[in-house]
């Protein structure tokens, strides 16, 4: 993976977004469409897929309000003039919220086995 210079950990949030991206996409071969990516994977693997079931709407209210709690956690922080924890990981975390928010990322659960020797 080429990596650009950055010069401070405030980068962080670009350093995985471009990780992130680079690894599914580059050199994973991961499409757009990972969930149906995941399922074929999966059954060229020998796996019989019993469900596949797309999180992301699930996923969005509850990062909202887990985000809205950070920040007013950090704010309190702040006010008591105690540390607020990392910017880095709050930007990040802000970053990967938006993003599921706007379905440019989301999760799955997929549920398979893989059938024993000679049962089939």
């Amino acid at each position: 993976m080429s990596r650009p210079k950055h010069s401070s950990a405030s980068n962080f949030a670009a350093l995985l977004q471009e990780f992130f991206v680079e690894r599914l996409m580059q050199q994973r071969a991961v499409s757009p469409q990972t969930i149906a990516s995941y399922r074929d994977k999966a059954g060229a693997a020998g796996f019989a897929v019993s469900s596949v079931t797309d999180l992301t709407d699930e996923w969005q209210p509850i990062l909202r309000e887990r985000l809205a709690m950070y920040q007013a956690l950090r704010e309190e922080a702040r006010s008591a003039g105690t540390p607020m924890g990392r910017d880095a990981f709050h930007q990040s975390y802000i970053r990967f919220v938006a993003l599921i928010q706007q379905r440019k990322l989301g999760g799955a659960r997929l549920v398979a086995e893989k059938p024993m020797p000679g049962s089939q």
